[in-house]
């Protein structure tokens, strides 16, 4: 037995109810503070050996003449000054006696004597019949973990590469036993009472072991040590060491009929290796059998497809999807390519850009149902993390492939359509940048060999169909929107949310509801008004929830027994809407109610949802009002309503040109400033909601010239384009969704600029017929409209030659 150097005299700390055996570490708090002030000296040096004194509930105290255990402390962990207390690592080195225990600042201290293990030479003998009996023991409960050679022969070296003393010692320092087993075990000074009481202990084990109830499980002991011991689990069901043969014999045959091809197969059968001699309770087992199985589930040579028919395919389009003329052409034409390629899709990836509740996500539904092909959808919304797409590396704890192999996995094709849903959404962290992650696998030059972390092998993705959606291109980094073809999808008109509420959603909704359409009729005229009074979005997921609650209020009246038969169908007028839905949240009134005023105009915007009216207000300030610098953008302007940058500059670009042009239109003589004598105060209502863009210019400038003339817009009239400080107005985008969102407000003349005519061809006619667009190339042009011809420019030579 290796010798210690134990001073005669050490600090002792208790250890409550626990026993400390030589050979075994020990992770132990300590409020002793003799020891913690010891440890916080910059010039204490480890290990420190102290005495580890058992102690139980009806003795607290070290007497003289006990038993202990000389330990070294080799670590510190922590010390909790507020607690006063400090967390230690201690290694038993052998056992001591107590003398002359004294008691200083309610810290121990002990003269102590090593207690050497007394070995009669007449029973040498039986000792080494016993311990070959206790080692042979050891073997049978180490054989329940595997049945593998190679880990017998690791055991037998690790009995053999300790003193038999320290065999007996460690046994009972890990086995399951009570607090007064492992103390009389500590007491026990003659090795040979020691070593029966062990193999008491272990037969008592083994014993157990034969119980069909329970389990044998491990726990490690210090990894300096590196012997395995059991501990058992009653009333668990038992682990037999054929099942993990079994397993393997199954997973081989999934495997193989798996038809991996040679890279894949090289892996498998090299982790397959590593399994086989691996034991059933090391940690990376689980890790590689589930890795394994991962690869024997993806479909490496599944493929499934139909022959496409162009003709069917726009029937089941135009029976799913009312409207989307120019996104359902150009489905039709991206089949018609895969039918001439042998269904060999390797076009570019469409990426369906609209509002939401347009139907982007069902048409992609709709295409890998023409395709015969499986359907898979991938939410990005919210993902910041690139080992979403790409999976976790297999080093790490829980770690899982990435959404595209999972994926694959549940389509169990190599040729699934998927839909990745909220493209627009993902945000870079900490953690990488997502967008990123996916240029591979949408490069259709490069995803023929994308290599997912998880898996670590590359799995063709090139026949696999992706598809795109987002509300938005703006937050879609460039190099990500360089590899989609992207297809605008505009919000509804208010007819087209008509036909489709009245012959989509409300056969959808009455089944839903478990009624029958003898139960509920909803006139046309009620439809239009909860489409006007009750939604304003540009799909029609508001409409649909609107029709939930009628069918919801009258299935409430149909499961009432008082309900006579005579009373259905319930007829759904406007006061039955009322009584449900309350009153109109939406009304036309609204907005025009609010023009017609001086310093009020009407502008039209565009935003991820679709279109929207916005309102301009300005009103003029006295210079007295306190109004300094340093809380404007610039002098004598305040702007309000949560705008972004950009609107600033706009609005910044519009007063500055007016200021201008002032003397132009008699609003100034000659060389005066327009704001000498006043402020301006530039309000846009709905100010919870943040605004951005340029194409607010024209409106800003119509308001500040009605402000300061006095004079009131045409109350029915909207503006959109870009102003410069020459007085251009400069084309814009959104038209569509504009012009739809100015109808639905119940404006009818529209300006905006001249360029974007060639947007008007995907207005549907009977919107424009209801309108009367004004094209305009400068503000003249615009002041001119806005103001019925009032307000024209008296410029003359004489102002050309002062400004000159």
């Amino acid at each position: 037995m290796e010798s210690f150097d134990i001073p005669t005299k050490i600090p002792l700390l208790l250890l409550q109810n626990q026993v400390l055996l030589p050979g075994m570490t020990l992770r132990m708090e300590s409020t002793n503070k003799f020891i913690i002030e010891l440890m916080l000296k910059k010039d204490m040096e480890l290990p420190l050996i102290v005495g580890i004194v058992p102690t139980s509930e009806n003795s607290k105290k070290p007497s003289e003449g006990s038993v202990a255990t000389a330990a070294s402390i080799n670590q510190i962990l922590s010390v909790s000054v507020p607690r006063r207390t400090i967390t230690l690592i201690c290694v038993g080195l052998t056992r001591i006696r107590l003398h002359e225990v004294t008691k200083e600042d309610n810290n121990y201290f002990a003269s102590v004597s090593v207690i050497e293990d007394r070995i009669d030479p007449a029973k040498l003998d039986e000792i080494e019949k016993l311990l070959l009996h206790l080692k042979t023991i050891l073997s049978k409960l180490f054989s329940s973990f595997s049945s593998n050679n190679w880990t017998q022969l690791r055991i037998d070296k690790a009995f053999n590469a300790i003193s038999k003393t320290e065999l007996v010692d460690l046994c009972a320092a890990f086995a399951s036993t009570s607090f007064e087993e492992k103390l009389e075990i500590l007491q026990t000074e003659e090795f040979s009472n020691r070593l029966k009481k062990v193999i008491s202990i272990a037969q008592r084990f083994e014993k157990e072991i034969g119980n069909p109830m329970a389990i044998i499980t491990r726990r490690r002991l210090p990894m300096d040590r590196g012997l395995p011991t059991i501990r058992v689990l009653d009333k668990i069901n038992p682990i037999k060491p054929d099942d993990d043969s079994k397993d393997i014999t199954e997973l081989k045959e999934k495997l193989e009929k798996a038809k991996l091809p040679p890279h894949a197969q090289k892996v498998a059968s090299r982790e397959l290796a590593r399994l086989e001699k691996m034991s059933l309770y090391n940690p990376e087992h689980s890790v590689i059998r589930n890795y394994l199985d991962l690869i024997a589930d993806l479909p490496w040579s599944i493929s499934s497809s139909k022959e496409v028919d162009v003709n069917e395919a726009k029937e089941e389009l135009d029976r799913d999807h009312y409207g989307l003329v120019k996104l359902k052409r150009r489905v039709i034409e991206y089949l018609a390519v895969s039918k001439l390629n042998d269904n060999q899709l390797r076009g570019p990836i469409l990426c369906f850009v609209g509002p939401p509740g347009v139907g982007k996500t069902s048409v992609g539904r709709s295409i890998a149902s023409i395709l015969g092909r499986q359907f898979q959808r991938i939410s990005l919304g919210g993902i910041t993390n690139q080992s979403d797409i790409r999976g976790h590396r297999r080093t790490y704890i829980g770690s899982m492939p990435g959404r595209i192999i999972q994926a694959i996995k549940m389509a169990g094709t190599n040729n699934p359509v998927i839909l990745l849903d909220e493209v627009d959404k993902m945000s870079s962290g900490i953690q990488g940048i997502p967008s990123a992650a996916l240029l591979e696998v949408l490069d259709p030059e490069q995803n023929n060999t994308f290599v997912d972390h998880y898996l670590n092998i590359p799995f063709d993705l090139s026949k696999t169909v992706f598809i795109a959606t987002a509300n938005t291109t703006r937050s879609i980094p460039s190099p990500l929107l360089d590899r989609m073809e992207i297809i605008k999808v505009s919000g509804y008109t208010q007819e087209e949310k008509f036909e489709i509420a009245k012959n989509y959603l409300l056969p959808k909704q009455i089944k839903m509801h478990g009624l029958k359409p003898d139960m509920l009729l909803v006139p046309d005229e009620t439809i239009v008004l909860l489409i006007k009074g009750y939604t304003k979005e540009a799909g029609v997921r508001a409409i649909e929830r609107k029709l939930a609650a009628v069918c919801r209020a009258v299935a409430v009246k149909v499961v009432n027994p008082n309900t006579k038969p005579s009373e259905l169908p319930v007829v759904i007028d406007a006061d039955k809407v009322i009584d449900i839905l309350g009153g109109s949240v939406y009304l036309e009134e609204d907005i025009l109610s609010r023009t017609g005023v001086a310093g009020v105009a009407v502008g039209l915007a565009y935003n991820p949802v679709g279109g929207s009216v916005l309102m301009v207000e300005a009103t003029l300030l006295p210079t007295a009002a306190g109004i300094t610098a340093e809380i404007l953008p610039q002098p004598n302007l305040v702007l309000t309503g949560q705008l972004g940058e950009v609107m600033r500059e706009s609005a910044q670009l519009a007063l500055n040109w007016l200021r201008s042009v002032a003397h132009k239109y008699g609003l100034v003589e000659p060389g005066q400033d327009l704001l000498k004598h006043n402020g301006v105060h530039i309000h846009f209502p709905s100010g919870a909601i943040s605004k951005e863009g340029p194409s607010a210019g024209v409106t800003i400038a119509v308001a500040l010239i009605s402000l300061f003339t006095g004079l009131a817009v045409d109350k029915s009239m909207a503006f959109t384009g870009e102003i410069t400080l020459q007085g251009i107005v400069l084309p814009v985008g959104g038209i569509r969704e504009k012009i739809l969102a100015a109808s639905r407000a119940g404006i009818t003349k529209i300006v905006l600029p001249q360029k974007c005519i060639n947007y008007i061809d995907e207005i549907p006619k009977d919107i424009l017929n209801s309108l009367e667009l004004i094209y305009v190339n400068r503000m003249a042009e615009v002041i001119e409209a806005a103001f019925c011809g009032q307000i024209t420019e008296i410029s003359t030579l004489d102002d050309v030659k002062c400004k000159l």
